[in-house]
């Protein structure tokens, strides 16, 4: 299942890739909300190979999850591989220069079930495929303005 949603974001494209790198700031925010999230040691840092494990609840279970970036080509593009036991996420933000001053920011996350309770969930995912649709446009809307108000 896939999602993609592109912003334009007032903002030269040198620094808003600064601000979506920014992996410590990302890394607090996530265990604000609750979940466990440790760098792995020995893994680069902003390259390729720097990975996170997770542990979260979803759905009133503990999950678990390894994050990995699998390419990272600044100012351009971020690719990011999530893994867990019954899923995998493929995640990216690519930005393109409009102007001197403005960035298109495209988010697309594909969502890759493993096991058979996975394709089930996946599946009744696509039954409320438009009211998802509309959240994630929202989600990355409101990241798009996060970012652009935090210009300093």
């Amino acid at each position: 299942m896939k999602f993609s949603k592109s912003e334009d974001v007032e903002m030269d494209q040198d620094a808003l890739f600064a601000k979506v790198s920014n992996f410590s700031m990302f890394e607090r925010l996530i265990i604000r909300r609750g979940v466990s999230l440790e760098r792995v040691a020995g893994t680069p840092e902003n390259a390729v190979g720097m990975a996170w494990d997770s542990d979260f609840q979803f759905r009133g279970k503990k999950r678990s999850a390894r994050i990995e970036i699998t390419e990272y080509d600044a100012p351009n593009l971020l690719k990011f591989h999530a893994k867990s036991q019954n899923i995998e996420v493929r995640f990216e933000i690519d930005l393109t220069a409009l102007s001197a001053k403005r960035t298109r920011m495209a988010v697309t996350s594909v969502l890759d079930p493993k096991s058979l309770s996975a394709r089930l969930f996946v599946q009744s995912m696509k039954l409320g495929r438009s009211k998802l649709n509309k959240r994630y446009s929202q989600r990355v809307r409101q990241f798009a303005s996060e970012l652009e108000s935090s210009q300093a």
